[in-house]
Protein backbone atom coordinates (compact mmCIF):
# COMPACT_ATOMS: atom_id res chain seq x y z
CA UNK A 1 0.00 0.00 0.00
CA UNK A 2 2.80 2.40 0.90
CA UNK A 3 4.64 1.60 -2.32
CA UNK A 4 1.47 2.33 -4.29
CA UNK A 5 0.97 5.66 -2.50
CA UNK A 6 4.60 6.64 -3.12
CA UNK A 7 4.26 5.79 -6.81
CA UNK A 8 1.07 7.88 -7.06
CA UNK A 9 2.77 10.70 -5.14
CA UNK A 10 5.71 10.73 -7.59
CA UNK A 11 3.44 10.73 -10.65
CA UNK A 12 1.18 13.46 -9.28
CA UNK A 13 4.20 15.60 -8.34
CA UNK A 14 5.61 15.30 -11.86
CA UNK A 15 2.26 16.12 -13.48
CA UNK A 16 1.67 19.10 -11.18
CA UNK A 17 5.22 20.36 -11.76
CA UNK A 18 4.78 20.14 -15.52
CA UNK A 19 1.33 21.75 -15.42
CA UNK A 20 2.55 24.57 -13.19
CA UNK A 21 5.51 25.21 -15.49
CA UNK A 22 3.33 25.26 -18.61
CA UNK A 23 0.75 27.58 -17.05
CA UNK A 24 3.47 29.91 -15.77
CA UNK A 25 5.10 30.05 -19.23
CA UNK A 26 1.73 30.69 -20.85
CA UNK A 27 1.06 33.50 -18.41
CA UNK A 28 4.48 34.97 -19.20
CA UNK A 29 3.65 34.98 -22.93
CA UNK A 30 0.30 36.65 -22.26
CA UNK A 31 1.92 39.33 -20.09
CA UNK A 32 4.69 39.92 -22.64
CA UNK A 33 2.01 40.45 -25.31
CA UNK A 34 0.47 43.05 -23.00
CA UNK A 35 3.82 44.92 -22.86
CA UNK A 36 4.60 44.05 -19.22
CA UNK A 37 8.25 44.41 -18.21
CA UNK A 38 10.08 41.27 -17.13
CA UNK A 39 10.41 42.62 -13.58
CA UNK A 40 6.65 43.10 -13.32
CA UNK A 41 6.06 39.68 -14.91
CA UNK A 42 8.20 37.92 -12.28
CA UNK A 43 6.31 39.47 -9.36
CA UNK A 44 2.91 38.61 -10.82
CA UNK A 45 1.07 36.02 -8.65
CA UNK A 46 0.31 34.00 -11.78
CA UNK A 47 4.00 33.47 -12.58
CA UNK A 48 6.49 33.31 -9.69
CA UNK A 49 4.29 31.38 -7.19
CA UNK A 50 3.47 28.83 -9.88
CA UNK A 51 7.16 28.33 -10.65
CA UNK A 52 7.97 27.97 -6.93
CA UNK A 53 5.18 25.42 -6.42
CA UNK A 54 6.24 23.49 -9.53
CA UNK A 55 9.83 23.35 -8.27
CA UNK A 56 8.68 22.36 -4.76
CA UNK A 57 6.63 19.46 -6.09
CA UNK A 58 9.47 18.29 -8.32
CA UNK A 59 12.07 18.36 -5.53
CA UNK A 60 9.88 16.56 -2.94
CA UNK A 61 8.46 13.91 -5.29
CA UNK A 62 10.66 11.09 -3.90
CA UNK A 63 10.16 11.86 -0.18
CA UNK A 64 7.99 9.04 1.25
CA UNK A 65 6.34 11.14 3.95
CA UNK A 66 2.78 12.03 4.86
CA UNK A 67 3.68 15.74 4.92
CA UNK A 68 4.41 15.68 1.17
CA UNK A 69 0.99 14.14 0.46
CA UNK A 70 -0.79 16.63 2.70
CA UNK A 71 1.08 19.43 0.93
CA UNK A 72 -0.08 18.12 -2.46
CA UNK A 73 -3.71 18.04 -1.33
CA UNK A 74 -3.55 21.49 0.28
CA UNK A 75 -1.99 23.16 -2.74
CA UNK A 76 -4.53 21.65 -5.12
CA UNK A 77 -7.38 22.52 -2.73
CA UNK A 78 -6.14 26.10 -2.26
CA UNK A 79 -5.78 26.51 -6.02
CA UNK A 80 -9.42 25.51 -6.32
CA UNK A 81 -10.45 27.96 -3.58
CA UNK A 82 -8.49 30.81 -5.21
CA UNK A 83 -9.99 30.04 -8.61
CA UNK A 84 -13.51 30.13 -7.15
CA UNK A 85 -12.75 33.36 -5.30
CA UNK A 86 -11.61 34.92 -8.58
CA UNK A 87 -14.62 33.64 -10.53
CA UNK A 88 -17.43 31.62 -9.02
CA UNK A 89 -18.08 30.00 -12.41
CA UNK A 90 -14.46 28.87 -12.91
CA UNK A 91 -14.74 25.19 -13.81
CA UNK A 92 -11.08 24.55 -12.96
CA UNK A 93 -11.72 25.61 -9.35
CA UNK A 94 -14.39 22.99 -8.86
CA UNK A 95 -12.22 20.44 -10.64
CA UNK A 96 -9.39 21.11 -8.17
CA UNK A 97 -11.77 20.73 -5.22
CA UNK A 98 -13.05 17.38 -6.53
CA UNK A 99 -9.47 16.27 -7.22
CA UNK A 100 -8.37 17.15 -3.67
CA UNK A 101 -11.22 15.04 -2.24
CA UNK A 102 -10.26 12.10 -4.45
CA UNK A 103 -6.65 12.45 -3.28
CA UNK A 104 -7.83 12.45 0.34
CA UNK A 105 -9.48 9.10 -0.32
CA UNK A 106 -6.58 7.60 -2.27
CA UNK A 107 -3.97 8.58 0.31
CA UNK A 108 -6.10 7.06 3.08
CA UNK A 109 -7.01 10.28 4.91
CA UNK A 110 -10.73 9.46 4.81
CA UNK A 111 -10.40 6.25 6.80
CA UNK A 112 -10.94 8.15 10.04
CA UNK A 113 -13.87 10.54 10.50
CA UNK A 114 -14.64 10.82 6.78
CA UNK A 115 -17.98 12.57 7.34
CA UNK A 116 -16.42 15.38 9.36
CA UNK A 117 -13.73 15.95 6.73
CA UNK A 118 -16.15 15.90 3.80
CA UNK A 119 -18.66 18.16 5.58
CA UNK A 120 -15.84 20.55 6.46
CA UNK A 121 -14.74 20.64 2.83
CA UNK A 122 -18.31 21.26 1.62
CA UNK A 123 -18.86 24.05 4.18
CA UNK A 124 -15.60 25.81 3.30
CA UNK A 125 -16.29 25.61 -0.44
CA UNK A 126 -19.85 26.88 0.08
CA UNK A 127 -18.60 29.80 2.18
CA UNK A 128 -15.95 30.74 -0.41
CA UNK A 129 -18.47 30.36 -3.24
CA UNK A 130 -20.99 32.56 -1.46
CA UNK A 131 -18.35 35.21 -0.83
CA UNK A 132 -17.15 35.08 -4.45
CA UNK A 133 -20.68 35.47 -5.85
CA UNK A 134 -21.43 38.34 -3.53
CA UNK A 135 -18.16 40.18 -4.30
CA UNK A 136 -18.18 39.70 -8.07
CA UNK A 137 -21.87 40.02 -8.90
CA UNK A 138 -23.29 41.88 -5.89
CA UNK A 139 -25.97 39.18 -5.80
CA UNK A 140 -27.87 38.56 -2.56
CA UNK A 141 -26.58 35.91 -0.17
CA UNK A 142 -27.81 32.37 -0.69
CA UNK A 143 -27.11 31.92 -4.39
CA UNK A 144 -24.29 29.48 -3.61
CA UNK A 145 -26.91 26.99 -2.44
CA UNK A 146 -27.88 26.51 -6.08
CA UNK A 147 -24.33 25.43 -6.90
CA UNK A 148 -24.30 23.20 -3.86
CA UNK A 149 -27.50 21.51 -5.03
CA UNK A 150 -25.94 20.99 -8.47
CA UNK A 151 -22.91 19.37 -6.85
CA UNK A 152 -25.03 17.09 -4.71
CA UNK A 153 -27.07 16.17 -7.78
CA UNK A 154 -23.90 15.47 -9.78
CA UNK A 155 -22.34 13.21 -7.15
CA UNK A 156 -25.64 11.46 -6.39
CA UNK A 157 -26.30 10.54 -10.03
CA UNK A 158 -22.66 9.55 -10.51
CA UNK A 159 -22.89 7.26 -7.49
CA UNK A 160 -26.19 5.78 -8.71
CA UNK A 161 -24.62 5.03 -12.11
CA UNK A 162 -21.45 3.43 -10.78
CA UNK A 163 -22.42 2.26 -7.27
CA UNK A 164 -22.28 -1.44 -8.18
CA UNK A 165 -18.83 -1.07 -9.73
CA UNK A 166 -17.58 0.99 -6.79
CA UNK A 167 -18.95 -1.47 -4.24
CA UNK A 168 -17.45 -4.38 -6.13
CA UNK A 169 -14.05 -2.65 -6.19
CA UNK A 170 -14.28 -1.78 -2.51
CA UNK A 171 -15.26 -5.35 -1.57
CA UNK A 172 -12.41 -6.75 -3.65
CA UNK A 173 -9.98 -4.32 -2.02
CA UNK A 174 -11.28 -5.29 1.43
CA UNK A 175 -10.88 -9.02 0.68
CA UNK A 176 -7.39 -8.40 -0.65
CA UNK A 177 -6.37 -6.49 2.49
CA UNK A 178 -7.89 -9.11 4.79
CA UNK A 179 -6.16 -11.95 2.91
CA UNK A 180 -2.85 -10.08 2.92
CA UNK A 181 -3.08 -9.28 6.63
CA UNK A 182 -3.98 -12.89 7.41
CA UNK A 183 -0.99 -14.22 5.44
CA UNK A 184 1.34 -11.68 7.04
CA UNK A 185 0.12 -12.59 10.54
CA UNK A 186 0.56 -16.29 9.81
CA UNK A 187 4.06 -15.70 8.43
CA UNK A 188 4.99 -13.61 11.49
CA UNK A 189 3.71 -16.35 13.80
CA UNK A 190 5.73 -18.99 11.96
CA UNK A 191 8.86 -16.83 12.03
CA UNK A 192 8.50 -16.34 15.78
CA UNK A 193 7.92 -20.06 16.22
CA UNK A 194 11.02 -20.87 14.17
CA UNK A 195 13.08 -18.42 16.24
CA UNK A 196 11.87 -20.03 19.47
CA UNK A 197 12.78 -23.49 18.17
CA UNK A 198 16.19 -22.31 16.99
CA UNK A 199 17.40 -21.74 20.54
CA UNK A 200 16.15 -25.18 21.56
CA UNK A 201 17.83 -26.79 18.55
CA UNK A 202 21.10 -24.97 19.25
CA UNK A 203 21.09 -26.23 22.85
CA UNK A 204 20.38 -29.79 21.69
CA UNK A 205 23.14 -29.61 19.07
CA UNK A 206 25.62 -28.34 21.67
CA UNK A 207 24.64 -31.21 23.98
CA UNK A 208 25.05 -33.69 21.11
CA UNK A 209 28.53 -32.33 20.36
CA UNK A 210 29.54 -32.72 24.01
CA UNK A 211 28.19 -36.27 24.09
CA UNK A 212 30.07 -37.16 20.93
CA UNK A 213 33.26 -35.82 22.45
CA UNK A 214 32.70 -37.75 25.67
CA UNK A 215 31.92 -40.92 23.71
CA UNK A 216 35.11 -40.55 21.68
CA UNK A 217 37.09 -40.07 24.88
CA UNK A 218 35.54 -43.22 26.38
CA UNK A 219 36.28 -45.23 23.25
CA UNK A 220 39.77 -43.89 22.99
CA UNK A 221 40.85 -44.85 26.51
CA UNK A 222 44.60 -44.54 26.76
CA UNK A 223 44.95 -44.01 23.02
CA UNK A 224 47.73 -41.48 22.31
CA UNK A 225 46.66 -38.10 21.02
CA UNK A 226 48.06 -37.11 17.62
CA UNK A 227 49.49 -33.74 18.60
CA UNK A 228 50.30 -32.95 14.96
CA UNK A 229 46.58 -32.69 14.32
CA UNK A 230 46.57 -29.77 16.75
CA UNK A 231 49.65 -28.12 15.17
CA UNK A 232 51.73 -28.66 18.30
CA UNK A 233 55.37 -27.68 17.68
CA UNK A 234 58.39 -29.70 18.87
CA UNK A 235 59.15 -27.15 21.59
CA UNK A 236 55.54 -27.23 22.80
CA UNK A 237 55.61 -31.05 22.82
CA UNK A 238 58.77 -31.02 24.93
CA UNK A 239 56.93 -28.87 27.48
CA UNK A 240 53.98 -31.29 27.47
CA UNK A 241 56.30 -34.30 27.85
CA UNK A 242 58.18 -32.80 30.77
CA UNK A 243 54.93 -31.86 32.52
CA UNK A 244 53.42 -35.32 32.04
CA UNK A 245 56.53 -36.98 33.52
CA UNK A 246 56.43 -34.72 36.56
CA UNK A 247 52.99 -33.21 37.08
CA UNK A 248 54.02 -31.10 40.03
CA UNK A 249 56.68 -29.06 38.22
CA UNK A 250 56.47 -25.29 38.40
CA UNK A 251 57.13 -23.09 35.37
CA UNK A 252 60.60 -22.35 36.75
CA UNK A 253 61.38 -26.05 37.13
CA UNK A 254 60.06 -26.78 33.64
CA UNK A 255 62.26 -24.03 32.24
CA UNK A 256 65.31 -25.52 33.93
CA UNK A 257 64.39 -29.01 32.74
CA UNK A 258 63.98 -28.00 29.10
CA UNK A 259 66.61 -25.30 29.02
CA UNK A 260 64.53 -22.24 28.16
CA UNK A 261 63.39 -19.14 30.06
CA UNK A 262 60.42 -19.12 32.42
CA UNK A 263 58.70 -16.52 30.20
CA UNK A 264 58.97 -18.87 27.21
CA UNK A 265 57.38 -21.62 29.32
CA UNK A 266 54.38 -19.35 30.05
CA UNK A 267 54.03 -18.43 26.37
CA UNK A 268 54.20 -22.06 25.29
CA UNK A 269 51.69 -23.13 27.94
CA UNK A 270 49.21 -20.49 26.75
CA UNK A 271 49.61 -21.66 23.15
CA UNK A 272 49.19 -25.29 24.17
CA UNK A 273 46.02 -24.55 26.17
CA UNK A 274 44.56 -22.71 23.19
CA UNK A 275 45.45 -25.35 20.59
CA UNK A 276 44.26 -28.32 22.65
CA UNK A 277 41.24 -26.39 23.98
CA UNK A 278 42.01 -27.12 27.62
CA UNK A 279 41.60 -24.74 30.52
CA UNK A 280 44.39 -25.80 32.90
CA UNK A 281 47.31 -28.13 33.54
CA UNK A 282 45.12 -30.87 34.95
CA UNK A 283 43.09 -31.13 31.73
CA UNK A 284 46.28 -30.97 29.67
CA UNK A 285 47.90 -33.84 31.59
CA UNK A 286 44.71 -35.95 31.47
CA UNK A 287 44.63 -35.51 27.71
CA UNK A 288 48.31 -36.03 26.87
CA UNK A 289 49.81 -38.34 29.53
CA UNK A 290 48.85 -41.40 27.46
CA UNK A 291 51.38 -40.24 24.84
CA UNK A 292 54.29 -40.69 27.25
CA UNK A 293 53.15 -42.95 30.11
CA UNK A 294 51.88 -46.51 30.30
CA UNK A 295 49.48 -45.86 33.19
CA UNK A 296 47.79 -42.76 34.51
CA UNK A 297 49.63 -40.79 37.13
CA UNK A 298 48.39 -38.86 40.10
CA UNK A 299 48.07 -35.21 39.11
CA UNK A 300 49.70 -32.89 41.62
CA UNK A 301 48.17 -29.44 41.87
Amino acid sequence: MKNEQLKIQKNISLVISLAGLLVALNNVLILVAQDYSYQKILIRPTVLPLLIFALLFFVTRNFDHVVVRILQILIIYLNGILAIMDDHEAFNGYGFIILSVLMLYKYGFLKRRPRIKLIGTAVSVTAVLELSIHMNTQSPMGKSLNYLVYFILFFTITYMLYSSELNRILRAEKRFKETLESKEEEMQFLLEEVDSHKSIIEKKEARIDRLKKEIRQIKDVWKPVNLKDYNITNREESVIRALCHNTGMTNKELAAEIGISEGSIKQNMNKIFKKLEVANRQQLIEMCQRNYLKTPVEIKS
